[in-house]
């Protein structure tokens, strides 16, 4: 059985596509695997007979036509595996290649295109991407016949043949699922230096459980070239680090990560790590405090990030003690926003279209950096994180520069401050999407958010939106948990709150509940708010600038009142003394047409007053046949209100001795 079928793509018979007449093929090839992203080279089989070719990185286009003439003999192309490193399995027992593959394609075929390479049959490769080059990982194996066999990890300082003909066999190089060239690296499967020691150790011990194949060199002793052997060698120096208290952020991360992928349990990883601090010679200060605070972090992070889930069962179970409980104060509820949005959970903030949800969470985001008022409460002070998939960067910048102003601060006061903005218009953006099988896995962005978040720590992270973030059906309960998982994971490692904002349903704006799809976007979600604008009645304009935020649902403490906004300068800010939409908007139409009368009025001469008699203008314009369902009382406090923002006043009239006033227009006479 041969698996390397890809679902992505088929085999082409002429590898990088057709060529014109006269042209060199290979020139094409590599031109175009350079716009793709890749670091091609020249080689005569599959040897670069040239020096300095690990260096050719970033090779310029005139140095590709170059190579034609400099090196006529060098006709293939091969593929640098810094940053593209490639699973070499040099197997030739066709079931344990095809048992190696598909190790391979469960790890990471769904977080992109899994491309596989085939020269001399049953041996391939496969392609992945990283973003931090690692060494060479190698295994040497004896299989059942007693032929030697070869597991690689290609990496820094190596290339993949990749185009051409292959030495022995004079057949050219086929590709399965696509190829380089027309795939970009970018969306090639993302792949860490410990997720490819992790994969070396796991082929190998089914290689040795499955295939009865044996290691050649025993991972017992360390030797140079094997995956331990460097991973014993790297577990040293950063063992070496902490104690003497260099580099303590990143020596912490690593060795978690190392420790989390070699099978340790978590209680026994923190066990070693603080060992490791307590004994460290370096001064027990704030920052050494801070790095020892955060060791249960860094391996929580490392076990998402690298773990796998027969790893985080080992040992015994991880049981809450309690025996400090009676002699330790109960814990104090902590919130990103008090009462709306805690600390290290997912909550959804949902609305129609253009109601102005983005600018209310980058309103917030700015309260965080700045520590100022929002809404009329005061956010947890500390970064805020932005990732917006709908809006570019300018747009970004026109809101953003109003919500600066309303503060009277500046760019680099909330820079300073720690706002960190993302703008994903246009690009795939998904966070999470779901398998063959239905399982909700996170994508590359996704780790690379879950990496930035626990880097920068912000106590907000807002996400825009969930129709451009999932992947997965909205409609299915597990896949929507499944997914608010992954953001709880990103607010448990940032130590801070994420809200994902959301479009309702047809039916959510319609029931008022503000949602679409599955209940458990309610249900798991630990708190969610609602934005909606005023439904005209019939025959009425709605009030464009007004809003209501009501807040739906809040686990761990009492739901907050609903907010009544308006829209004034680039911004939504709160109306005082008003808690309902639907009053606000009776305020206001009350107001116009006490406005709309009362200008019609003056333009008669009809005069009303603002004191109880026959001309009590509440009274007459509530007789109106323009009243529009108004009674007097609603034009009695629309008249205060308008006084009191002298929009209207009362002026005398008539001779002084009848001392007689009327209403009228503020700034008419």
């Amino acid at each position: 059985m041969t698996i390397h079928h890809g679902r992505r793509g088929e085999q082409r018979s002429k590898p990088g596509g057709a060529w014109k007449s006269g042209e060199q093929p290979h020139t094409l090839i590599r031109h175009q695997l350079k716009t793709a992203g890749f670091s091609p080279i020249p080689l005569v089989g599959k040897i670069p007979e040239f020096d300095g070719w690990q260096t050719k990185l970033d090779v310029a286009a005139e140095e590709i036509e170059n190579w034609a003439r400099i090196y006529p003999r060098l006709r293939n192309t091969g593929i640098l595996t810094k940053f593209t490193p490639a699973i070499d399995i040099d197997i030739m027992d066709p079931a344990a290649a095809d048992a190696v593959e598909l190790l391979a394609r469960e790890r990471f075929e769904e977080k992109g295109h899994f491309l596989v390479r085939v020269g001399q049959a049953p041996k391939r490769a496969v392609l992945l991407r990283t973003d931090t080059a690692f060494k060479k990982i190698k295994r040497v194996l004896v299989g059942p016949s007693g032929a030697e066999h070869k597991l690689e990890f290609l990496a820094d300082g190596q290339q993949l043949a990749a185009f051409g003909f292959h030495p022995d066999t004079r057949k050219p190089y086929s590709w399965f699922g696509g190829e380089p060239g027309q795939i970009q690296q970018d969306d090639l499967p993302y792949v860490s230096e410990l997720e490819a020691h992790a994969f070396v150790k796991d082929a190998v011990q089914l290689l040795i459980n499955e295939h009865g194949f044996t290691e050649l060199q025993s991972k017992k002793d360390g030797g140079e070239g094997t995956a331990d052997g460097e991973a014993h060698a790297n577990w040293a120096n950063l063992i070496s680090n902490i104690v003497a208290g260099r580099d303590l952020h990143d020596s912490i991360r690593d060795l978690a990560a190392g420790v989390v992928t070699s099978g340790m349990n978590d209680a026994a990883a923190e066990r070693l790590l603080r060992s490791l601090m307590q004994g460290s010679t370096a001064p027990h200060d704030e920052r050494w405090r801070d790095r020892f605070d955060n060791i249960r972090r860094a391996i929580q992070s490392a076990r998402e990030k690298f773990g796998h889930a027969e790893a985080a069962q080992q040992g015994p179970l991880p049981f809450i003690n309690m025996t400090n409980w009676d002699s330790e104060p109960v814990p104090e509820r902590e919130w990103a926003v008090p009462d709306r949005y805690p600390l290290r959970q997912a909550a959804l903030f949902s609305g129609e279209g253009a109601v102005g949800k983005s600018i209310v969470q980058l309103h917030l985001s700015v309260a965080h950096v700045l520590g100022r008022d929002w809404l009329g409460t005061m956010p947890t002070p500390g970064p805020a994180l932005y990732v917006d998939a709908e809006d570019d960067e300018k747009e970004l910048h026109r809101r953003l520069a109003a919500i600066l102003d309303h503060y009277h601060v500046s760019f680099a006061d909330v820079v300073a401050g720690g706002l960190h903005l993302m703008s994903v218009a246009g690009q795939d953006a998904v966070l999470a999407a779901a398998t063959r099988s239905g399982k909700i896995e996170p994508t590359a962005l996704y780790r690379r958010l879950f990496q930035a978040v626990g880097d920068l720590k912000p106590k907000m992270i807002g996400l825009a939106s969930s129709a451009n973030v999932y992947a997965g059906s909205e409609i299915d309960r597990g896949q929507v948990q499944q997914f608010v998982s992954l953001l709880t994971r990103l607010g448990v490692v940032a130590d801070g709150s994420v809200v994902l904002i959301s479009h309702p349903s047809l039916t959510g704006i319609n029931t008022d509940t503000g949602l679409s799809g599955s209940t458990a976007w309610h249900n798991s979600m630990r708190a969610r708010s609602y934005m909606k604008s005023v439904k005209p009645e019939e025959g009425q304009q709605p009030d464009t600038d007004l809003r209501e935020i009501s807040f739906k649902k809040n686990n761990y403490g009492p739901v907050s009142a609903s907010i009544v906004l308006r829209y004034q300068n680039g911004l939504f800010l709160p109306m005082p003394g008003v808690s309902s939409l639907d009053r606000a908007a009776r305020e206001e139409k009350a107001a116009d047409i006490f406005l709309q009368l009362l200008r019609r009025f003056n333009e008669q001469n009809q005069d009303v007053s603002a004191t109880s008699g026959t001309n009590f203008a509440p009274a007459v314009f509530a007789r109106h046949p323009d009243a529009s369902g108004l009674q007097s009382k609603d034009f009695r406090q629309a008249m205060q209100r308008l006084l009191d923002a002298k929009k209207i006043r009362i002026e005398p009239f008539g001779p002084p001795s009848k001392n007689r006033k009327r209403l009228a227009l503020a700034g008419h006479a």
